[in-house]
């Protein structure tokens, strides 16, 4: 009796240390992101991080760069964001290939983190995806949009384990193998545009792309987004146009599996197959209504700073799929700090019988809505001029859902543009691998002792 009840307490606490380190490997994952910040052109400027949370309760947050022996431990709440000036030589450069200059926060709870490159006539940002969201299979959004014959495009990778496989094709055929380890990152440039480039990995990878669209010259424009995985695609989209641009914009729309049909503004025209793009052209102040059959990703692009009447310059901004609408975002403003005419904007997106309820740094003051039928129903649109800071979009309704984009022009010659928050879906494989080695452990102790173990539920 006295084996059978040292049997049982010993299922027990494997009982409880099973449900523990799975609970441990999600809230890690979660609270986890692993990235690199691309090197836009100058050298005389600092990339910062920027770490923002809509609970008002302190959270913890660790940024460390293990590399560079680089740690900043900081607290944040909804009123006091976390803003981290990184070492310059942090940036991913050209001829960089394998370093250790990936980029690693962690949170004791949900936050959102912002990667922004502030550099004269050039830099951008982006919203990080947390860990448990990234995969193992993207399509690299690059540019060439001016000068076809002199630009440079680039793809920055950031492993999160060893021995991670990664293969990149490029459309033209070539094809590049290499091996990253954890937290080891690798730049891989291109003087032809990358985008449409396939990159799949043996273990998930963080994916920054971009490129110089204006040309290679060392001050030309940079624009670069870290990108969603293949899974976390969507089939819905709204582009609106930047405010105060009124020459339009671009947009490239990218497929990931053949006869993939896009409908844009009622024209059902437009069929991809896997690895293509289609690019669009709106010349005006329009707003597009994207659906497709299969799963696409969409960015959409300012146009040049010439072309913008010497306003702004190349930014591009990942546009959420409707589906990962989120609820409640507290999101940076970053200010150019250049001494020029500067002026910083917010489009938000949501459906129209919702507008009511939805509230701007906690008031109801959100007015101008521009409104879109289409087959799905009725979406609104509303831009904005805002100041530089923090600030919060939420909605009083838990179950209304809206996207916000935020962009900064600049008469200096520079844009920057990223969305404000996107609610991904979670790839769970890495942690129901984990689960099942120690669910196998906990078995292969049971079948040892010929007892039966306590059932463990997932």
């Amino acid at each position: 009796m006295d084996l059978v009840r040292h049997f049982t307490i010993l299922s027990v606490f494997l009982t409880i240390f099973i449900t523990e380190s799975f609970g441990q490997l999600s809230n890690q994952k979660e609270y986890q992101f692993v990235f690199g910040i691309p090197h836009a052109s100058n050298p005389w400027t600092v990339p910062h991080v920027l770490i923002t949370t809509s609970s008002t309760d302190s959270i913890e947050t660790t940024l460390s760069i293990p590399g560079f022996g680089f740690e900043s431990v900081n607290l944040v709440t909804r009123s006091t964001p976390v803003d981290v000036s990184l070492p310059d030589n942090i940036r991913m450069d050209a001829d960089d290939g394998k370093q250790r200059k990936t980029i690693i926060v962690t949170a004791s709870n949900a936050v959102s983190v912002y990667a922004f490159d502030n550099e004269i006539n050039s830099g951008d940002g982006f919203l990080v995806i947390p860990s448990s969201q990234l995969g193992t299979q993207y399509y690299a959004a690059s540019a060439s949009y001016k000068y076809e014959d002199s630009h440079n495009s680039f793809i920055c990778l950031s492993s999160l384990t060893d021995d991670t496989s990664v293969f990149i094709k490029i459309k033209n055929g070539q094809e590049h193998n290499l091996i990253l380890h954890k937290y080891e990152s690798y730049r891989f440039d291109s003087l032809t545009d990358l985008s449409a480039t396939f990159i799949e990995s043996s273990k998930p990878v963080a994916v920054v792309s971009g490129g110089h669209p204006a040309g290679s010259i060392p001050n030309g424009e940079a624009i670069f987004e870290q990108l969603p995985p293949v899974h976390n695609w969507g089939n819905q989209f709204l582009l609106t146009p930047f405010l105060s641009i009124q020459t339009g914009y671009l947009y490239r729309v990218f497929a990931a599996k053949n006869s993939t049909r896009l409908n844009i503004n009622g024209n059902s025209s437009m069929q991809l197959d896997a690895g293509e793009y289609y690019e669009g052209d709106i010349s005006g102040d329009i707003i597009v209504s994207l659906t497709s059959n299969l799963p696409v990703m969409v960015i959409e692009i300012m146009r040049d700073y010439y072309d913008n009447f010497r306003r702004g310059d190349y930014a591009d901004l990942l546009i959420p799929p409707v589906k990962y609408y989120t609820n409640n975002i507290t999101f940076p403003v970053f200010n150019y700090n250049y001494g020029r005419h500067e002026d910083y904007y917010i489009n938000v997106v949501i459906d129209c019988s919702m507008i009511n309820g939805l509230l701007y740094d906690g008031n109801v003051s959100m007015v101008g809505w521009d409104q879109l039928t289409g087959e799905d129903g009725s979406m609104c649109v509303v831009r904005g001029k805002v100041t530089t800071g923090v600030h919060s979009v939420s909605h009083s309704d838990e179950s209304a859902r809206f996207a916000v984009s935020v962009y900064g022009i600049c008469d200096c010659g520079s844009a920057y543009a990223y969305p404000g928050g996107i609610t991904y879906s979670t790839d769970t494989s890495r942690g129901n691998r984990e689960l099942m080695k120690l669910t196998l452990l906990y078995n292969m102790i049971c079948t040892l002792i010929i007892l039966p173990c306590i059932t463990v539920g997932f």
